[in-house]
């Protein structure tokens, strides 16, 4: 069956549709960049791709209400760099190619203050292959947290908090 799509997924409970599940993007056409590109290459032009894409849409979203083209621009860079959008792209390459260049790298670790952000902490410990640390905290009321357990070790070395 190699070469093939798969019509039925196995491992998900009892089996599931894969082609009939629009959720797996089988017929998305963005999905040819992953099975054409290597893997980094194809996250960053569909991300790059959509935050155009989006970006083209509001303009003629707004330019179609307005009839300014000022104003569909500025509407189109506005939504485009919007935080849900750029949430999503990671400096940790360039961050950790810094390090590397203009640092000794020899006692530091990397840190992650909360649980959420263990993959992002993971990712750059491994570019910088450097130990890593979490912290666990709780939140015994609104806007209060208290460090439950440090988990790494962390004593004589510099922390870099991501």
């Amino acid at each position: 069956m190699s070469g093939s799509i798969p019509l039925w997924n196995p491992y998900y409970y009892s089996g599931h549709p894969f082609v009939a599940n629009p959720q797996t993007f089988v017929f998305y056409p963005a999905t040819l960049l992953f099975v054409t590109l290597p893997l980094p290459l194809a996250f960053n032009i569909d991300t790059i791709g959509h935050i155009c894409l989006a970006g083209l849409g509001i303009y003629c979203f707004v330019f179609i209400i307005t009839q300014s083209k000022g104003a569909g621009l500025a509407a189109a860079v506005v939504y485009s760099l919007s935080g849900y959008f750029m949430d999503n792209i990671f400096a940790g390459p360039l961050f950790a190619k810094d390090m590397a260049e203009k640092n000794s790298l020899d006692d530091i670790i990397i840190v992650s203050p909360d649980v959420g952000g263990v993959v992002r902490a993971r990712a750059l410990a491994s570019k910088l292959h450097a130990d890593m640390a979490i912290v666990d905290k709780r939140r015994p009321a609104p806007n209060v947290a208290k460090v439950m357990n440090i988990i790494g070790d962390v004593e004589g070395k510099h922390c870099i908090l991501i």
